[in-house]
């Protein structure tokens, strides 16, 4: 019951403006909404209850209202321009852009599930600037680098699962952006990705969200880079029946129901086995551009890659 001030206050979030957010909204739809729409309908759960309509309309306008906030052509009352300069205050890269971008949408549903809508949209605007700009960029660099990562880290801390699964034609590297389909073909440049999805949304879509939850709690807390690890933790656990599957593609892509304290516990011990140079990529990833030089991680100033789309996929 106290999470909704504790995210609030771990992440600085001390106001909120009704006149600013009201003046966002008055702008009516960005020229993204068509994308908000049908991106926030996959990304909601529809569990049948009469407030998934009223919060599936919230969390479309709290996005149209982030893209609002950063566009250039934005109407604001004087007040409004002052609260926003407070809260845009911090320097960052003049070429960082933030804009929609595909899994926005999922990384909007904790701050959209556990707060009013004023909050939210402050809440997640401060999230997403602060603590991972660099997944929220056009070309989606920061999660292109957290599957690069995972891949590293899974070798370094089980190397005999990450040899299997390379074997198998599965791999964490960048190709895996560029579709899920001919995952054993040999076509170069379409190796399958087991997380991609998992590292872009910041395990916001992983089943039940009230666990998932529970992992938002620590990556809030303590850095996000920790989903990496909560994801190597993940495979750790299963490791014995993905190696004793033909076919380890199909265990990977239906996990069981996650079990947040088990994932977190392990998570944490594995930062032991990991050297001090990975661990320092991990948690600089998000928001440090020189980790993708580090890692070899090159892609196109404005690539937007298709994370959501289609899940189907061949025997591996």
């Amino acid at each position: 019951k106290y999470r909704q001030k504790v995210w609030k206050l771990l992440l600085e979030v001390y106001y909120v403006s009704a006149n600013c957010y009201k003046d966002l909204l008055e702008n009516g739809v960005s020229e993204y909404h068509k994308d908000i729409v049908h991106d926030s309908t996959i990304s909601l759960f529809d569990d049948g209850k009469d407030s998934y309509k009223a919060t599936l309309k919230q969390m479309q306008r709290v996005l149209n209202s982030f893209v609002w906030l950063h566009a250039e052509k934005t109407t604001l009352t004087s007040t409004a321009t002052v609260f926003i300069s407070k809260l845009l205050l911090r320097h960052q890269p003049a070429h960082w852009k933030f804009t929609y971008v595909t899994t926005m949408s999922f990384l909007a549903v904790p701050f959209i599930t556990i707060l009013p809508e004023l909050d939210a949209f402050f809440t997640f605007t401060t999230f997403i600037r602060h603590c991972c700009p660099l997944y929220a960029q056009p070309n989606l660099l920061g999660a292109h680098c957290g599957v690069k990562l995972l891949d590293v880290c899974l070798k370094i801390v089980d190397p005999e699962l990450s040899g299997y699964l390379r074997g198998k034609g599965l791999t964490a590297d960048i190709f895996a952006f560029k579709g899920t389909n001919a995952v054993s073909s040999g076509v170069k440049g379409y190796l399958y990705t087991y997380p991609s999805k998992e590292i872009s949304t910041l395990s916001a879509l992983v089943q039940p969200l009230s666990e998932a939850l529970h992992l938002w709690d620590v990556m809030i807390a303590f850095g996000v880079h920790l989903n990496i690890l909560f994801n190597l933790a993940q495979l750790v656990k299963r490791r014995t029946k993905i190696l004793s599957s033909t076919s380890p593609i199909h265990l990977i892509r239906s996990p069981p129901p996650l079990d947040a304290l088990s994932t977190i516990n392990l998570a944490f011990q594995l930062i032991d086995i990991l050297p001090s140079k990975t661990y320092l990529q991990l948690v600089r990833h998000p928001y440090d551009e020189t980790i993708a030089h580090e890692l070899g991680v090159d892609v196109p100033e404005s690539e937007q890659d298709e994370f959501i789309g289609d899940d189907t996929e061949s025997d591996g």
